[in-house]
């Protein structure tokens, strides 16, 4: 009897700890499959990347890091204006960044391949989620804005 007694109230706080046990979980690293967009123009490489840098430039992303002969681009974050979810009482605000991943590829002596992927965070300005970074998925809208960009560079030149 006594240990039927005893063994009951210790299965009580494993089976609190059980039920609040979602309550900690961390949310996925990645919200979905990351997609990298990629567009070949018929421009020779040297033209492509001096396009792709333009673009950045006057897009007002800085590069973090680029190296002509792998034909990597990686771009510092961008952090977007407060974006208002909105919220019962109050707005909600979630802050966005991204920042770009590019490769530029030699597809012959006149043809260039140029892949973007973008990554996309999202956090709340305030409570306990505004302490991290949460991976999204990208739109795909950023990626294509910045090839159409780039296209149009090739097209003055």
């Amino acid at each position: 009897m006594f240990y039927k007694a005893v063994g009951a109230r210790c299965n009580v706080p494993l089976l609190i700890l059980f039920v609040l046990q979602g309550c900690a979980t961390t949310p996925a690293r990645f919200a979905g499959e990351q997609v990298r967009y990629e567009r070949t123009f018929s421009a020779d490489y040297d033209a492509v990347w001096s396009a792709t840098m333009d673009a950045l430039v006057t897009s007002g992303i800085h590069v973090k890091e680029e190296n002509k002969e792998t034909g990597e681009i990686y771009t510092e974050w961008v952090e977007e204006q407060p974006v208002d979810r909105g919220g019962l009482f109050f707005g909600v605000y979630w802050i966005e960044r991204y920042r770009f991943i590019i490769s530029v590829i030699r597809e012959g002596e006149s043809a260039t391949r140029l892949t973007v992927l973008c990554l996309v965070e999202e956090k709340t300005k305030g409570g306990t989620r505004s302490l991290r970074w949460v991976m999204k998925k990208s739109s795909g809208e950023l990626e294509q804005q910045l090839l159409d960009k780039i296209e149009k560079i090739l097209a003055n030149q």
